[in-house]
């Protein structure tokens, strides 16, 4: 409820879009008593789909069989843990904004919204081989650590970045992306460099 609220409010506050009909399955989090008065303060109608139909979703259901299907080649693709899943699945919907669709005449939803065309220029694939710059390193250490791009983060200008030896995340700046192969499946290799 709170993560609707949330969408909602700054839908309105960034483009002065009003919500009329809100359509979703009969899933605990979209019936709770808040929520269902909370619509009525908005005048919001509800629209619900019938058990066992989740085609009624269309255009959602299809988005995020889509979605889902990226995230998981992601992580395949990548090597990196299945608990980065989040991470992928965020990866994969900036992707998915940012990508043409035919229903859409072969627009971006982010060129719909912001009437331009997507930055791609700062994207790479998800996993790839970086390399942080080590601000305070000695004269004699090493000048950059390795670790894997994942994504812009939402609420900087830095990359969130995975760190295989620490087994955690960070948001950093001052990354070169690398154009070294890693493997893609048994014995095969891909070049993380190529254009999206």
């Amino acid at each position: 409820f709170a993560k609707y609220v949330a969408y909602e409010t700054r839908t309105f506050t960034h483009h002065g879009t009003k919500f009329k009909i809100v359509h979703s399955d009969r899933g605990g989090e979209f019936l709770s008593n808040e929520f269902t008065a909370y619509l009525e303060r908005q005048g919001t109608i509800r629209k619900l789909t019938v058990h066992d139909t989740p085609q009624h979703n269309g255009d959602a259901e299809r988005s995020h069989l889509t979605i889902f299907n990226m995230t998981r080649a992601q992580l395949i693709a990548s090597g990196l843990p299945r608990w980065l899943w989040g991470e992928a699945h965020q990866n994969s919907v900036l992707l998915f904004n940012r990508t043409v669709h035919a229903g859409i005449n072969f627009k971006t939803p982010y060129e719909l919204r912001y009437g331009k065309p997507p930055d791609l220029s700062n994207i790479h694939p998800f996993g790839t081989i970086c390399y942080i710059r080590r601000e305070h390193a000695g004269k004699l250490s090493e000048r950059a650590e390795e670790a894997r791009w994942l994504r812009p983060d939402d609420t900087s200008n830095g990359i969130r970045i995975y760190w295989p030896s620490k087994n955690s995340i960070s948001v950093e700046r001052n990354i070169t992306v690398s154009s070294r192969k890693i493997p893609l499946l048994e014995g095969e290799q891909y070049d993380i460099n190529l254009p999206l």
